[in-house]
């Protein structure tokens, strides 16, 4: 059978993008995040997405009943499980934000409209090489410095300790600076 001698191709590399301060701030100078405009709840998704690790169609999804004091809790996630989001003050300011514009669900979004404004704003700022679920790989990255592996792959759904290494993209240079803390 000529069949057997052909392998199936290897997983791609994981995508390695860390989004840098700069990069971000032009995203959100470019959707806004302060009016009722749809381009302006993508932008306070994206602020949500970095402060708490939400993939896109999670923000997309949580409905007033899912949020509470100093959690969201997600009913269907990527994995199919249910998983509680703990919020910091940052996130909790986001989401007040958003809960006080009005929509159900929160954000007032599709993951298509999100997806489609996001690539919008990215591209006319010339930022080809930035996607919305680069904010799941900063927040994880920052938070790694505060939570001990287990919590952060409790809060970011992950079965397993090895997947925290797909999305903890620290350079040398910062690691280097957390050995003289």
């Amino acid at each position: 059978n000529p069949v057997t001698a052909i392998s199936k191709p290897a997983s791609p590399p994981h995508r390695d993008k860390l989004l840098n301060r700069s990069e971000i701030r032009t995203v959100l100078r470019l959707l806004g995040c302060n009016a009722d405009s749809v381009s302006s709840r993508v932008g306070l998704a994206f602020l949500f997405a970095l402060r708490t690790g939400m993939r896109a169609g999670e923000i997309c999804a949580v409905r007033r009943i899912h949020c509470h004091l100093d959690h969201v809790t997600l009913t269907l996630t990527k994995n199919g499980s249910l998983r509680h989001v703990p919020l910091s003050r940052k996130a909790k300011r986001v989401l007040r934000h958003a809960l006080d514009l009005g929509h159900e669900p929160v954000f007032g979004l599709t993951s298509g409209t999100l997806d489609t404004l996001f690539r919008r704003a990215r591209d006319a700022a010339g930022l080809i090489d930035v996607h919305f679920h680069d904010s799941r790989h900063w927040a994880a990255t920052n938070m790694a410095r505060k939570l001990p592996v287990v919590d952060l792959c409790r809060m970011f759904g992950w079965k397993s300790m090895s997947q925290a290494l797909t999305y903890y993209n620290a350079s040398a240079g910062s690691i280097a600076a957390l050995l003289d803390k």
